[in-house]
């Protein structure tokens, strides 16, 4: 039997994950009056290059039996090697993506808020939100009864019984604490989702600074390292929350620090530069004209 304060808590914790993003781009909606494409654009970045494409080095690497995978399940310092750099560069080059080619029209500073809400507010529906709640609804099932026939009635295929029952063991694993410690982390992760979104906006649409795409896959790195840990057994709960909490809370500082200090031309840097170029070239060729007709175009 799993007490009902501790289901209860559960349901809390998934709800509030779904509450949680929504409650900020309703709110950031009204602030701005921006428009909320970079808040779907974020969601499906999310999805396509944490949950699908990064996919691909994780069944070769992580879960195929094969010597390099068994290497890194191994060793704990190549596993949090792996783990934090395959995330930081699948998320931060989707997140640099969006940005340089999606979004486009939408070259407003507001617009890499907007975007990092929709990217860690889906991570934190999807690794919170559901979960959670799945947790609530089949632990009441483990309450009743229910799971028991469940059990029973997959007896003839072990890889479903196994799964249920692992599925079983980690609901009776949660506490309380598990779930305020759960928030906690939603909570940190959404700080540096904005954040790391405003230096990857600043990276595409602010000239000089392309080097602060590698300055978040480096703060992106480092904040699943504490988590990498954990999984491993190395921290436990409390203290690597503590420290994610932490991290996050001096990453969002140096987030909204350039967020004060944007100025951006509404064209992406690099696509600026381009452009500054072939003006300057007919300037020196004496073709003024071209030169400023091409300025009248960029201007529009």
């Amino acid at each position: 039997m799993i007490e009902q304060n501790i289901l209860n808590a559960m349901l809390q914790t998934g709800v509030l994950a779904i509450t949680i993003p929504v409650v900020l781009i309703v709110a950031w909606k009204m602030y701005t009056k921006r428009s909320l494409v970079p808040f779907w654009v974020g969601i499906m970045v999310f999805i396509a290059f944490s949950r699908m494409l990064e996919m691909i080095p994780h069944s070769l690497f992580l879960l195929s039996s094969n010597p390099v995978s068994k290497a890194i399940n191994g060793n704990v310092v190549l596993y949090v090697i792996y783990a934090a750099t395959v995330a930081a560069l699948f998320e931060e080059t989707g997140r640099y993506l969006a940005f340089r080619f999606v979004l486009t029209k939408h070259p407003n500073k507001e617009t890499a808020v907007t975007y990092g809400i929709g990217h860690g507010g889906i991570e934190c529906v999807l690794v919170l939100g559901v979960t959670y709640i799945q947790y609530y609804a089949y632990g009441q099932l483990i309450n009743s009864g229910s799971m028991d026939k469940m059990l029973s009635a997959y007896k003839d295929s072990s890889q479903s019984v196994d799964a249920l029952n692992q599925l079983i063991t980690n609901i009776k694993g949660v506490t309380k604490m598990t779930c305020y410690m759960a928030d906690l982390e939603r909570i940190s992760a959404m700080m540096v989702q904005i954040a790391l979104s405003i230096l990857v906006f600043q990276a595409v649409y602010v000239a000089g600074k392309k080097y602060m795409y590698w300055v978040a896959v480096a703060l992106h790195f480092l904040t699943d390292v504490p988590a990498a840990l954990y999984q491993k057994g190395v921290l436990k709960l409390l203290p690597t929350e503590i420290i994610l909490f932490v991290y996050a809370a001096l990453v969002l500082a140096l987030g909204v620090k350039i967020y004060q200090g944007l100025k951006t031309g509404g064209t992406p840097a690099d696509v600026q530069k381009k452009k500054n170029q072939k003006a300057f070239s007919e300037i020196a060729n004496g073709n003024y004209k071209s030169a400023g007709a091409q300025d009248h175009k960029d201007d529009h």
